[in-house]
Formats: structure tokens, C-alpha cells, sequence
């Protein structure tokens, strides 16, 4: 294992990269799942990923140059749609692990023998071993036979039992992450994998809120100890068009600002963005906004992985927390403040510290003065701003 960490000139120190190599053979990539924390090759990780078409080798609309501007950016695994090995070696060959997608092959999982036949002899799992890999997702695996809003099918139950223990059996070290929406399955179906994806697309119908109440604040409610991480909307649902709309694409790069951040704050342990058709030709400013996305949350996931919370800071004025959401994090006496604004409107706010802090925030070039036990700020419509501070 090599690490290395840099510093500028004024002793500013970067976080530490890790490579490993391999030394005859190729190696294996390990997740692990200990409470809600993932650690990978036994180092704790907090996962950045991204479901998009120009990221995906096997896909016809693979573009190189966006898988490389994504990994350059922090994107560190892609939710596969059906690749093949040519194509996981395109991944590895770019930096980028990857999840294994199994929605398709689990349909055939009838029996055991069948799960085992679809799975592993003709399906995605044939290239566990792959050094790309990191483990397997599954889209929508409560809705197999159908998207009814009712209790989860026995037929699909019995397919998802076949599916975890031949998967088990043939790699036990492979996560299994189940992304749901049809929440009414949601209970049922988390006993068949290691890790939840929970997403939600509100914009336009919605608020961009909404993926708390209707998603995040249920799934803590229900299957509370799995870990939860969110696939966050970053792609046009098409009403613009199918209304004759003149609003263009939504969300906005604001609103997929606001809706990432605000699923960190509200507790996910880790971040994708569901990107299908963005990309540097088609919408540059939406592009632009993930990958600066990525950087920023790689530059953060050191807190974000083992970060603990704190309560160190709060709003003076509580009328506005309606408005502004925020998740301090404390981490060998370095807080970090998380804060973003859900409302469409432009809020100012003064934040208290229990003692004088001098804070700095994170990505935009500012420092406070000198330290105060108090400090006002303004937020832009769905503004995020991120503090940092030693105490």
C-alpha cells in the first residue's frame, strides 16, 4: 500500500491517497459494513458514485472523456447498467470501480438452480472477481414482477431468497445494495441485502424537500440500522417537454446541489447521482455542477466516513430553520458544518458557537475576521455553504 498526502507552501495539508498494487495477481476489492460505516480494502469510505450512460464502456452511449473528467472529479464507483469484461476493464483501466448490476439476471431466480444458472454462470456476477468490482446492485429489486404499492409478491420474495444465497455462497465478501422506492416493499425486502439505496425524484412536481418526508425520514423510521445511502436526482424527468414548458431542464444545478447536500444532512452515508443523459455537450452546466459535486465530497469524506456528530453550532433565530438545514460533524477537534437552503428564497441567518470559533467556509475563499462566538451569513436560493473550524 503507498500513501501519499501533499501541502502548499503555507503548511495546508491535503487528504491521503492510497493505492494498492497487487503483486501477481490482481487484487480484490473488500467493502465491508460495520453499524452504518463502509469501509473499503479496510479503510473507511465514503462512497461517491454515479449512474450515467457516458460512464458505462458496455452502454452505446459511452463517452471516454466524461468517464475521465469523472474520475478526475471524485467519482469513485458507477452504478453499472450490463457490462462485460472488456468493459470492466475499460473501468479499471480509468481508476473507476464499479457495482454489478443484477436487476435483470434476479427475474429468472425461480429456483435456486435457476438463480445460480442466471446469476453466475450467464449473468453479471460471472465477473465478481474482477478487479473493478466492489460489489452488486440491484434497481428496483422490491419490483421484480411488478410496481404495485402493495406488500412485497411471495414470487418476489422467493426470487431475492434464491439470489442472496447463491450470491453468498459464490462470493461471501460481496455487498449487496438494493435501491427502493416502492416503499410499501421496503421492510421486506432489506433482509435480502447489505446496504439500502434510497432515492426519490421530486423536481418538477415536488419540492426539492420532499426527499426527506416521502424517503429518507421513512427509511430511518423503518429499517433504521441498515445503511442507507442516496441516488440523488440529477436528470430531467421530461415534463418540460411533454408540457411544451419554456423552464428547461430540471432540476436546476442549484436544485442538484440542494438536493445532494440536503441528503447528507439529513444522514446518508453515502451519495450517487441518478445522471443518465447529462453531459458536457448536451447540458455543460449541469455536467460542471457534479463533477464540482464530486470534488467537494471527496475532499469532505474523510468527515463524512467517520465524522462524529456534534451540536456545537445553531441558529440563533429558529424561524429560519425552516428554511436552512444543517448536520455539524466533529473530527479530531476539526468541526465541519454542512448547512443548505431548501427554500426557492434568499436567507440570512447568524450562526452561534457555544465557544469563540474563527471559521472558514469550505470552497469559497472566506474567513472569518477574528473569533466570535457569533457570525451571520447569507444563503443564495438552495445555497449551500459548509463551515470548517478547529476547537
Amino acid at each position: 500500500v503507498v500513501r501519499v498526502s501533499v501541502s502548499d507552501r503555507s503548511g495546508n495539508r491535503s487528504n491521503v491517497l492510497s493505492w494498492q498494487f497487487g503483486v501477481g495477481q490482481p487484487l480484490r476489492n473488500v467493502l465491508k459494513i460495520e453499524g452504518k460505516r463502509a469501509y473499503l480494502n479496510g479503510r473507511p469510505w465514503f462512497p461517491i458514485g454515479i449512474y450515467s450512460y457516458q460512464c458505462h464502456p458496455g452502454d452505446g452511449r459511452f463517452v471516454e472523456s466524461g468517464l475521465d473528467q469523472a474520475v478526475a472529479a471524485g467519482f469513485d464507483f458507477a452504478l453499472n447498467t450490463k457490462e462485460t469484461k472488456e468493459g470492466l476493464d475499460k473501468l479499471l483501466a480509468h481508476g473507476m470501480m464499479c457495482l454489478l448490476n443484477l436487476g435483470g439476471d434476479m427475474r429468472s431466480a425461480d429456483t435456486e438452480s435457476s438463480a445460480r444458472r442466471s446469476l453466475l454462470a450467464e449473468g453479471q456476477a460471472r465477473f465478481s472477481g474482477h478487479a473493478s468490482v466492489v460489489g452488486y446492485w440491484v434497481d428496483d429489486a422490491e419490483n421484480l414482477d411488478n410496481t404495485q404499492g402493495t406488500p412485497l409478491p411471495e414470487i418476489t420474495r422467493t426470487k431475492l431468497e434464491h439470489s442472496l444465497k447463491v450470491l453468498k455462497q459464490d462470493a461471501p465478501g460481496r455487498a449487496i445494495v438494493f435501491a427502493i422506492s416502492n416503499l410499501p416493499r421496503l421492510k421486506a425486502s432489506a433482509p435480502y441485502c447489505d446496504i439500502l439505496l434510497a432515492y426519490r425524484y421530486p423536481v418538477p412536481q415536488y419540492h426539492p424537500q420532499m426527499l426527506n418526508g416521502w424517503t429518507l425520514k421513512y427509511f430511518d423510521l423503518v429499517v433504521g440500522d441498515y445503511p442507507t445511502w442516496f441516488n440523488s436526482q440529477a436528470f430531467d424527468l421530461g415534463y418540460g417537454a411533454r408540457f411544451k414548458s419554456q423552464e428547461g431542464f430540471r432540476p436546476t444545478p442549484v436544485e442538484m446541489r440542494a438536493m445532494a447536500y440536503y441528503a447528507v444532512v439529513c444522514g446518508s452515508q453515502g451519495y450517487t447521482a441518478y445522471a443518465n443523459n447529462i453531459s458536457e455537450k448536451a447540458t455543460p452546466q449541469h455536467w460542471r455542477e457534479l463533477l464540482r459535486m464530486a470534488s467537494e465530497m471527496r475532499y469532505l469524506a474523510p468527515v463524512l466516513a467517520i465524522g462524529d456528530g456534534a451540536a456545537t453550532a445553531s441558529l440563533t433565530d429558529e424561524a429560519v430553520s425552516a428554511s436552512v438545514k444543517f448536520r455539524e460533524y466533529v473530527r479530531g477537534g476539526e468541526h465541519t458544518l454542512i448547512a443548505v437552503n431548501m427554500s426557492g428564497g434568499r436567507v440570512g441567518v447568524t450562526w452561534g458557537f457555544q465557544q469563540p470559533v474563527r471559521a472558514s467556509v469550505l470552497f469559497e475563499d472566506r474567513i472569518m475576521v477574528g473569533s466570535e462566538r457569533t457570525v451571520a451569513d447569507v444563503f443564495a436560493p438552495f445555497a449551500v455553504h459548509i463551515y470548517r473550524w478547529e476547537q
